[in-house]
């Protein structure tokens, strides 16, 4: 159908333009370790829901439907820190600086979450992108918008931070059922050719090789004076 053609070019258009900043990945269930994650972030492209509106299409053939794409977003981040004078024989004061200076993880997981969604989104809103309706030509369907992006609280996983979130696509295009039993159609030729016909008088109907000048017009009295 219509709707898994349209999954299939976002998660390709992601794919090709994501430039080593994050991994996409298909629907299927796949586990992700927070090693993994701190790596490169992982963004998922799946199928939510089709809402058909009988006002939009037909009861027996063509259907006119909004799709939701739910596009999942998940990100780790390690708490980072200069430790180097920790193997120094640091002072007590040396100790309580390097900790210090350690930035949190929430803070790191929080930024890199923040800076995937606008990777994304600004790949999904691309107006080149959106216009090729992602490499499956202009028409394929119309009314692309991203409704809404959610973000959750962070989750410690071992020495890493995880936080997930997803962006809402909707867009309507049409869907075809293909029928059980398929019947060629007839088609009908519409060319028109002129044909002339040779009994018909050609100062009143009709074409006439043999006249040049349309006999229903004088142009000899064009621009005479008419009346006193």
């Amino acid at each position: 159908m219509q709707f898994q053609a349209v999954k299939a070019a976002i998660q390709a258009t992601l794919t090709a333009q994501a430039n080593g900043f994050f991994l996409t990945v298909g629907s299927a269930q796949r586990s992700t370790s927070s090693d993994d994650l701190q790596v490169l972030p992982v963004v998922q492209v799946y199928f939510h829901q089709t809402e058909f509106d009988p006002a939009r299409g037909t009861n027996r053939g063509r259907k006119n439907g909004d799709v939701t794409y739910k596009v999942a977003l998940l990100i780790a981040a390690p708490s980072q820190g200069d430790i180097s004078t920790l193997s120094q024989n640091p002072t007590f004061s040396e100790v309580a600086q390097a900790i210090q200076n350690m930035i949190p993880a929430n803070d790191l997981a929080d930024a890199a979450f923040d800076q995937l969604v606008s990777d994304v989104w600004n790949i999904l809103e691309n107006p080149v992108n959106i216009g090729a309706c992602f490499g499956l030509g202009p028409g394929a369907f119309s009314n692309f918008w991203i409704s809404s992006v959610q973000k959750s609280a962070p989750v410690t996983q071992g020495e890493a931070v995880v936080i997930a979130g997803s962006a809402d696509i909707t867009l309507r295009l049409n869907e075809i059922p293909v029928s059980a039993t398929p019947v060629a159609g007839n088609g009908s030729d519409t060319k028109l050719a002129a044909a002339i016909d040779q009994t018909a008088d050609p100062k009143t109907v009709g074409f006439n090789p043999n006249v040049v000048r349309d006999p229903k017009f004088s142009t000899e009295d064009l621009g005479q004076k008419v009346g006193n």
